[in-house]
């Protein structure tokens, strides 16, 4: 090859060059697949595409990129933001990526592990647990609320006077509070919940 002697940032030649693909196929030798030129690209003669013999186990195309091996720093765990309605937030773990192609940037190496579900450090609300606090903190509530009118409806009566009226329904309304208390102990731990829940409670 003489003259100019350029390349681009991809290793190819960038002027002047092009060249006859050739294959090596055992029983006959080698055999043209076509021409490659810097304009045109690889330009296969007719049927030679399917014909190509890879220098692999199964005739399959190899790589075009041998990887290297991944260490622990190639795998990236992703953690569900929310819990499921068993109680667990699931773990995915993935290898990492090529911002640019989404493939990945290893293979081999380290096992990636196996994904797994980790116990809530939260009662989610639509659990079987989450949903008996939520109702019988409803049913709760709702009794100290009934007997709370039941006492003013009667509180001039005489069984109502004589057992302080006032202090029926200070505690009706106070239990009535604590029920409903059971309302904010399901649910994701947020400030405001946790905030919240020793304040009612108490």
């Amino acid at each position: 090859v003489t003259g100019t002697v350029d390349f681009e940032s991809n290793g190819d030649r960038e002027v002047g060059v092009g060249f006859t693909i050739m294959n090596w196929a055992s029983s006959d030798g080698y055999v043209t697949l076509g021409n490659w030129g810097k304009d045109s690209g690889l330009v296969y003669e007719d049927g030679a595409e399917a014909s190509i013999v890879y220098a692999t186990e199964d005739n399959s195309s190899p790589p075009d990129i041998i990887l290297p091996s991944c260490n622990t720093d190639d795998i990236i765990p992703t953690v569900a933001e929310e819990c499921s309605s068993a109680g667990k937030r699931a773990v995915i773990y993935a290898i990492k990526t090529n911002p640019e192609t989404g493939d990945d940037v290893c293979e081999g190496g380290v096992p990636k592990p196996a994904n797994k579900d980790l116990d809530c450090e939260y009662t989610p609300t639509d659990s079987s647990t989450g949903v008996l606090a939520v109702l019988l903190g409803i049913v709760g509530a709702g009794i100290c609320a009934l007997w709370t009118i039941w006492v003013l409806l009667n509180f001039n009566t005489k069984v109502i006077k004589v057992s302080q009226p006032e202090f029926c329904v200070s505690f009706a309304t106070a239990a009535a509070i604590l029920s409903a208390s059971n309302l904010l102990m399901v649910g994701p731990n947020t400030d405001t919940m946790c905030l919240l829940r020793p304040w009612i409670f108490n």
